[in-house]
C-alpha cells in the first residue's frame, strides 16, 4: 500500500512533491536519531539506540560485540524493500553517527 500511495503522490502532485515528502521525512528521521543519540554515553550506548530506531523504523537491526571488532547491521523487512524501490527513501543512517 504504501508504494502505491508513493506512485500516487507522483502521478497525482508531480515529481516536486514527492521530493519534499522525501525532504521532510529524511529531516524527521534525523531530527529523531540525533535526540536520541544525544542521551548516548558512549559507543555501545549509541549502536543500541540506532539499532532499536532501525527496528522500530521495519528493519530488523542489530549490534554484535566481539573482541576487537564491533559490527551493525540491519536486515532489511519485506515492507523496508518495497520502499526502497520508491526512488530516494533510503535514509543514510551514518552522517549522523559521528564517534
Amino acid at each position: 500500500m504504501t508504494v502505491q500511495l508513493l506512485k500516487s503522490v507522483k502521478n497525482l502532485l508531480g515529481e516536486n512533491a514527492l521530493d519534499l515528502l522525501i525532504s521532510d521525512r529524511e529531516k524527521n528521521t534525523h531530527d529523531r536519531y540525533e535526540k536520541a543519540l544525544s542521551k548516548t554515553r558512549n559507543l555501545e550506548q549509541r549502536l543500541e539506540v540506532l539499532a532499536e530506531a532501525r527496528s522500530k523504523e521495519g528493519y530488523m537491526a542489530e549490534w554484535k560485540k566481539k573482541v576487537m571488532n564491533i559490527s551493525l547491521s540491519k536486515t532489511i523487512a519485506r515492507s523496508a524493500l518495497l520502499l526502497q524501490n520508491a526512488r530516494g527513501f533510503a535514509v543514510p543512517s551514518f552522517p549522523i553517527f559521528s564517534l
